[in-house]
């Protein structure tokens, strides 16, 4: 205190002035490059939210588009062997919606025993690159343990370099009723013959 005294202000402070002047220059860069930064996040984070709302928006009609015309969609990916499938895919069989991944197993037990060469011979093809697109009728237990015909599309979408399929992408429909009635039909021309 005693060697400060008569020592104007300004004299004192004098080497601090020019710490002062870059740390208040560093603080207003440091500030304006967070406020880029919230900004490009902000702009980021708003992009990716609209991006989901707008996935969301196409899965739901997708999944409106399938129910309202009956039909099953399904996605295969062979080289993981992750099956994804629309809600629908299920529910025509009376099984309760499964989220996340398909189990392709699951449909292969459900299978009609006497349809399972025919069908696995089909989608074999196609895999190795002789049937595409492909289709099959063929039968599969339902929920209440009764067997509904179906009529499956599918296309390969992808090969790998050695020309078998790496994605497949196919429709499902319930071919039951049209079934019934030619087998009602045809045994009714059998009856008028005799």
């Amino acid at each position: 205190f005693v060697i400060i005294v008569g020592i104007s202000q300004d004299r004192i402070l004098s080497p601090w002035h020019q710490y002062v002047f870059l740390a208040g220059c560093i603080w207003l860069a440091a500030s304006a490059l967070i406020a880029v930064l919230c900004w490009i996040l902000a702009r980021s984070w708003l992009k990716h939210d609209l991006a989901r709302a707008d996935a969301e928006h196409m899965a739901r009609r997708l999944r409106l588009g399938t129910e309202a015309a009956a039909v099953a969609v399904w996605d295969w990916n062979t080289t993981t062997d992750v099956w994804y499938a629309t809600p629908n895919y299920y529910t025509m069989l009376g099984y309760p919606v499964e989220d996340g991944l398909g189990n392709r197993q699951q449909w292969l037990d459900r299978l009609h025993p006497d349809d399972f060469e025919a069908v696995t011979a089909k989608v074999n093809a196609a895999l190795a690159g002789q049937d595409t697109p492909y289709q099959y009728e063929a039968r599969l237990r339902h929920a209440d343990g009764s067997w509904h015909w179906m009529g499956v599309s599918g296309r390969v979408l992808e090969r790998g370099p050695d020309g078998r399929a790496t994605r497949l992408l196919g429709v499902r429909t319930d071919i039951t009723p049209s079934k019934l009635a030619s087998e009602q039909l045809r045994q009714s021309e059998e009856n008028l013959a005799i």
